[in-house]
């Protein structure tokens, strides 16, 4: 990146400048009376000056673009940079704020803690601070980075999860909604915690996490009852874990105690006071772009590029409940009306927010070349109108559509928010979302629609191409996949994906998962491996075409149907089945509405291969697989993800066409 073209207007801002100069300067001049701006707020207000001057003829410039070179440094927000459409630029002369060559802009929406003293409380070293104004005007304190590290709130067990042991009331405790209780085991919840009511409960169950507020204690029943209700019973043997407990406190633990209003954090072996930096969030919300899709007016020509996010607070309002893939979340920047706008290049990291969100009315918008990481929910979410909705009317301006996103480097997300997901689209249609690398969530990694059943969808034509998907889960929620659809999706692609190590807790962890009414995909040059309950489900749909695939080892199925619809289901040609341990078919299979030919199938651990019930010549004769063939596809090495073919392969003699892992993944910028 140049410091700005002969052509370009070019501004700056600095940590040592100030609002009232120029912001013409690189550096603040001799005398102290000019030089660059000090917020970027001071520059954006320069830039619509400058643009008003260029629109109405003024400007000495007319036409450029203009650049905002950010100096290095720290630039601490009291309330978000917001963009409206006077803030626009044009093709031809886009508006860029980006971090100057070289230098690393920290654009923060948290706070730093000062005044740390050593102590010693109830036995325990500890450093307090004090934080009147926060703690006790009740303000919610959910993250605390120590040196840009995660820290976590005093957390019970240490490690792995409690586990709930029924849901049903004992004795003669009070009947309250059997959605705000759990039973636990002796010695997992105290009544005599300090400020009991402040300490949380945190549930995995079913494809969510549920965040509760303890309200008493029945210690002879061991029952805990909630502030709050799930939206979902909480079944027994679902892990939970316990957050906010002064008595839990350990090394490189906090405890907000708000009643005293005071903060503290236990040090982890070698951290003095003199060398760290702790800060709290505090704005949720660090970059608005607000054009007016209603009215059809949009933010257009707007660029961030090579800065650094951080510090995005979330309320626990926000995180809950959520109904899925915890879309409740805010982005940190967020989009509403904007087109043709981008940001590139970026690191967004360290806040309890999702990274990047794309809303009503965004058309035509990049997402490229950044760095999401550490975040509390997860990495990007696109959501316009929906096709049809009540009472609202959605109207064509507030659609979302056309974006890309595209060789984004997304992991560690759902810190606060586990059911989050790595890339999520909602009610949005022709998006392209391509050469991402998606690992160490708890949930999904990309998640396309939100219609269930074959209601009409506005999320169609969606390309999901050469992203690596990898470590999803870990065991702590159920019914997830690398890669996840719902509804009508007409025209959508799913191909040239490498997606594996997917784990569950109960149930359903899946390499690529045609959810509720899943229309009209197509599946193709896939390669997934390795997923605990299988590289492949539809739950019901129809119309889908999957070829041409590598699905290898999974621990207990490959391919599940769920449900048998009087209509075609899919069709499954030109696909390498590689079995080795578990099933092959699971699910429903009796009544017809599926497709198989051309297919290559190989068990490599010496087991004879059935369908369901049926041998191979069983299951032709049932109308499947004429075509297909059993026998060794050749790959070069399986048992180390390498699923290169053999120029022998039988697969040719199929028709299968050759998977360029190349191609796949994030990829060098230039």
């Amino acid at each position: 990146m140049t410091k700005g073209k002969e052509e370009d207007m070019v501004l700056y801002a600095a940590p040592n400048g100030r609002d009232s100069w120029s912001g013409r300067f690189l550096e603040p001049n001799p005398m102290k009376t000019d030089g660059p701006f000090r917020t970027i707020a001071g520059a954006r207000d320069a830039v619509r000056k400058l643009r008003k001057a260029q629109v109405s003829g003024t400007s000495e410039k007319p036409k450029t673009p203009i650049r905002v070179l950010i100096r290095g440094g720290e630039y601490r927000l009291t309330k978000p940079i917001t963009f409206t459409l006077e803030d626009s630029g044009t093709a031809k002369s886009p508006i860029t704020y980006s971090a100057y060559p070289g230098e690393k802009s920290l654009i923060s929406g948290g706070r730093q803690i000062r005044g740390w003293t050593g102590t010693k409380v109830d036995g325990k070293e500890l450093w307090t601070a004090d934080l009147p104004g926060v703690l006790k005007n009740r303000e919610n304190i959910r993250e605390l980075f120590v040196n840009g590290e995660r820290r976590r709130r005093s957390r019970l067990p240490k490690k792995g999860f409690y586990y709930i042991t029924g849901s049903k009331r004992a004795g003669n405790a009070p009947t309250d909604n059997p959605l705000n209780f759990l039973q636990f085991s002796k010695g997992e919840i105290e009544s005599t915690w300090k400020n009991l009511t402040d300490a949380e409960v945190v549930v995995l169950h079913y494809w969510t996490d549920s965040h509760f507020k303890i309200k008493a204690v029945d210690k002879k029943n061991k029952v805990v009852i909630f502030q709050n209700a799930a939206r979902r019973r909480l079944l027994p043997g679902s892990p939970y874990y316990i957050e906010n407990v002064f008595e839990g406190i350990e090394p490189g633990e906090w405890y907000p105690d708000k009643k005293s209003g005071k903060l503290y954090y236990m040090p982890l072996k070698g951290e003095e006071l003199e060398n760290v930096r702790i800060i709290i969030p505090k704005l949720e919300k660090l970059v608005g772009m607000e054009g007016k899709p209603a009215e059809a007016e949009y933010i257009e020509h707007v660029h961030f590029e090579n800065l650094c996010f951080a510090h995005a607070a979330v309320s626990f309002e926000k995180i809950a409940f959520s109904e899925q893939a915890a879309h409740e979340v805010p982005g940190a920047i967020q989009f509403e009306g904007s087109r043709n706008c981008s940001v590139r290049g970026c690191e967004i990291a360290n806040a309890g927010t999702y990274a990047i969100e794309l809303s009503n009315g965004c058309c035509g918008n990049s997402i490229i070349d950044n760095h999401i990481h550490d975040m509390g929910a997860g990495g990007i979410k696109l959501n316009g109108a929906p096709l049809e909705t009540s009472p609202h009317v959605s109207k064509p301006s507030e659609f979302t559509m056309n974006n890309t996103i595209s060789n984004n480097y997304i992991h560690h997300c759902g810190r606060m928010s586990h059911c989050a997901v790595g890339i999520l689209i909602r009610h949005s249609g022709g998006n392209t979302v391509s050469n991402n690398h998606i690992h160490d969530l708890y949930y999904t990694g990309i998640s396309v629609g939100w219609v269930w059943g074959y209601a009409p969808s506005i999320a169609t034509g969606n390309l999901i191409e050469y992203n690596h998907i990898h470590d999803i889960g870990h065991g702590w929620l159920s019914d997830m996949a690398g890669i996840y659809t719902l509804g009508l999706s007409t025209g959508t692609v799913i191909r040239c994906n490498l997606i594996h190590d997917i784990k569950c807790h109960r149930y359903g962890a899946w390499g690529i998962y045609f959810d509720e009414g899943t229309a009209n995909i197509a599946a193709e040059q896939n390669i997934v491996y390795n997923c605990q309950t299988g590289g492949f489900f539809q739950h019901y749909g129809k119309n889908n075409t999957v070829r041409n695939n590598i699905i290898g080892p999974s621990k207990k199925w490959h391919f599940r149907r769920s449900v048998e619809e009087a209509h075609l289901s899919f069709t499954f040609k030109h696909n390498i089945f590689y079995i080795k341990g578990g099933k092959f078919l699971e699910g429903k299979w009796l009544k017809p509405g599926y497709l198989f030919d051309k297919n290559l199938y190989w068990r490599a651990d010496g087991k004879k291969l059935k369908f369901m019930k049926w041998s191979f010549d069983e299951w032709q004769k049932r109308g499947q697989d004429f075509n297909s063939l059993v026998a060794d596809p050749l790959f070069k090495n399986p048992d180390k993800g390498d699923f290169t073919l053999s120029p022998d392969s039988p697969a040719f003699r199929l028709g299968f066409r050759p998977i360029d892992l190349n191609m796949i993944g994030v990829r060098k910028k230039g």
